[in-house]
């Protein structure tokens, strides 16, 4: 995938100069190895806290802080996408990308958060996240 679409899509849902968009842009140019040997969440996490440990990166390579780095991020899109969509029903982001990277139940319940409806926020799903992302890139 072209990193230029990449960091496209990262601003178009908000969350390009995020710290957790650099992770899960290395996971997007690293993709096709990820799905070829299948790697569940936590190996996900692993090879990237390899991969910062082998370019000598100054990222925290410890998987716990990976994980919430990249949580955060996409909690800032889900977010992000929510308040589009309370703005404007027909947001051309919120129709584009909600269901691709997220399931519409959750940016509903984020929207109803937002409003003060619940206290309850939308939940993240980094697996859903990644593979949407893919789709996107591969249209």
């Amino acid at each position: 995938p072209s990193p230029k679409r990449i960091d496209y899509i990262l601003a178009d849902i908000g969350i390009l100069a995020e710290t957790g968009a650099e992770d899960i842009k290395i996971l997007l140019e690293n993709y096709d190895y990820i799905k070829r040997n299948n790697l569940g969440m936590q190996e996900i996490y692993q090879f990237l806290s390899d991969y910062y440990e082998n370019t000598g990166s100054k990222k925290s390579s410890d998987i716990k802080a990976i994980e919430m780095r990249m949580r955060r991020a996409i909690s800032k899109a889900l977010s992000n996408l929510a308040m589009q969509g309370m703005e404007n029903y027909d947001n051309e982001q919120l129709l584009r990308y909600a269901n691709i990277l997220f399931e519409y139940k959750e940016v509903r319940k984020e929207m109803d958060f937002l409003k003060g409806r619940t206290k309850e926020r939308g939940k993240v799903n980094v697996k859903k996240f990644l593979e949407g992302f893919m789709l996107l890139l591969n249209e």
